[in-house]
């Protein structure tokens, strides 16, 4: 739920363009980071419902990337970061998200991605699980107070408003700085402020 704040700029169809505008203007980084326990400690923890479609997504991306790459991904990150979506959405967009994910309708899909975050957390084992919720939000838009209170209430993220069009060295400089602090080190760089301006730009040719 967004309104654009720029001089001159019309509110439209906020609904039907929530999904574009959230995916363009909103970063949603949500960071899973696991340090396996030693040898001889406690087991590891069992698997959370997450993302039913992993292991077709994992086969496209495997495809695409060819048989000379690795391919790395994490289901809990995009899950978590679709479910921030989600909460901004109505409609056909929120419809449509239920049912690529195969999530229940409505807040029942929050709860069911709450759920799913605190089993990670509350393993009960010698592992070292982190995850992390954020929006990143353009200062170039309002976002509406119940939406952002949502994504604490369900996501525990936390918002913070950045200057990705006039100062894209500091925002990447920011987000890359919280991603670190989240995974003790483990991962420093998650944008950097070429590819922040590059995708900026992408953003701006699909109007």
């Amino acid at each position: 739920d967004l309104q654009d704040s720029r001089p001159g700029a019309s509110s439209g169809n906020e609904r039907c363009n929530a999904m574009k505008s959230l995916l363009v203007l909103v970063l949603a980084w949500a960071l899973a980071g696991c340090v396996t326990s030693p040898p001889g400690g406690a087991a590891a923890p069992g698997p959370a419902p997450v993302l039913q479609q992993g292991p077709d997504l994992f086969a496209e991306l495997d495809r695409r990337a060819g048989a000379a790459e690795n391919v790395f991904f994490s289901p809990v990150s995009i899950e978590q970061a679709f479910g921030l979506l989600h909460g901004g959405t109505g409609g056909e967009t929120k419809s449509q998200l239920e049912a690529f994910f195969r999530w229940p309708a409505g807040e029942a899909a929050e709860r069911e991605l709450q759920r799913g975050r605190r089993a990670l957390l509350g393993h009960g084992t010698d592992a070292d699980i982190r995850l992390a919720n954020a929006l990143w939000l353009s200062d170039d838009f309002r976002f509406r107070p119940a939406y952002l209170e949502a994504t604490r209430t369900w996501y525990d993220a936390t918002a913070e408003t950045l200057d990705f069009d006039g100062n894209p060295t500091g925002s990447a400089r920011r987000v890359n700085r919280w991603a670190a602090d989240k995974t003790a080190g483990l991962i420093d760089e998650v944008v950097s402020p070429d590819k922040l301006d590059s995708l900026l730009m992408q953003i701006d040719e699909m109007g």
